[in-house]
């Protein structure tokens, strides 16, 4: 496979990017701790019922509005 002038065989890498005891790797995988923690969150959360959607009457007759309640707020840990 090439590219303009290059090709695979050609091109040069950094070792250290397949290296999985590199900082940038340790780094990448904290990150992804991080991401993992805040979806486990969300979706105990979002379990946890915090809003209802009320349905009442609107201003034109046979439509309804629909009014989100707020029931509970997020954990004061998570809102950082």
């Amino acid at each position: 496979m090439s590219y303009g002038n290059a090709t695979m065989d050609s091109v040069n890498h950094d070792p250290t990017w397949t290296d999985a005891n590199s900082s940038w790797m340790a780094k990448a995988n904290r990150a992804q701790e991080h991401v993992n923690a805040l979806r486990r969150h969300v979706d105990e959360f979002g379990a946890s019922d915090p809003h209802s959607v009320i349905p009442e009457p609107a201003d034109k007759r046979e439509r309804l509005a629909y009014r989100l309640k707020i029931l509970k707020q997020p954990p004061e840990e998570n809102r950082r």
